[in-house]
């Protein structure tokens, strides 16, 4: 099972995150890409070898003294880092929405698994008690899986906070399915059609598009801020 990275805090020049620390895992990498589209086929390492049981704070970080604060560390390793410090043509800068994984490494460097994408808004979307983040992509086209739930493959995100209103919109001409967590099974979004589900607590999202049919989404989240996921 992939690990679920944490969203701990999000400010300008500042994106901190939690990683769960499992006993056969060495170091982690973080990878990252320019949006979810390209996320979900693959992020391309702007840290590696991150050992676990750490904090990792990125260099203007470290200069600063940003990032630093009495905190437990059992039982996780903590990154801190400013996007502007590995701004490039796979990660965006700090004012711009990151899409982020996360892969354990065992001793020898292989790595074991990867993370859902975690996407992280720019740090004025905190500002307020609630806000509406919006997503748009392409999803992966995937065949389905037994007894309607999400089958391997299928595109996966972790959202920053927890949300109570989700809609989702189907653009194209192929349907697209939905799953709002961890054993749950997927509910069909119909060709240029939406669907909505309210007091969902979503955070942990599954989508897909059907066999060799990818679908062209947008999706909007009404996020809780103070309930991170």
């Amino acid at each position: 099972m992939a690990i679920a990275p944490r969203l701990v805090q999000r400010s300008a020049g500042l994106i901190d995150i939690a990683i769960p620390t499992r006993p056969q895992v060495a170091s982690f990498a973080i990878g990252s890409n320019v949006d979810l589209t390209n996320a979900w086929v693959g992020t391309t390492p702007f840290l590696a070898s991150i050992p676990r049981n750490t904090w990792f704070k990125s260099p203007s970080l470290v200069r600063g003294g940003v990032g630093s604060y009495p905190e437990s560390m059992r039982g996780l390793t903590r990154v801190s880092f400013n996007p502007n410090d590995y701004a490039s043509a796979t990660m965006n800068g700090d004012t711009a929405t990151q899409y982020l994984t996360v892969s354990e490494l065992d001793g020898a460097g292989t790595v074991l698994s990867v993370s859902p994408v975690l996407v992280v808004p720019p740090a004025n979307f905190f500002a307020t008690g609630r806000a509406t983040l919006i997503l748009q992509g392409t999803t992966l086209a995937v065949a389905a899986g037994p007894d309607g739930f999400p089958p391997p493959g299928a595109g996966r995100m972790l959202l920053p906070l927890f949300a109570d209103e989700v809609t989702f919109y189907e653009l194209g001409a192929n349907p697209m399915f939905v799953a709002l967590g961890e054993g749950t099974q997927e509910l069909t979004v119909p060709t240029s059609g939406s669907r909505t589900f309210t007091e969902a607590g979503a955070w942990n999202i599954y989508l897909r598009g059907g066999a060799g049919a990818a679908a062209n989404f947008e999706a909007t989240f009404s996020c809780v801020n103070g309930l991170q996921s």
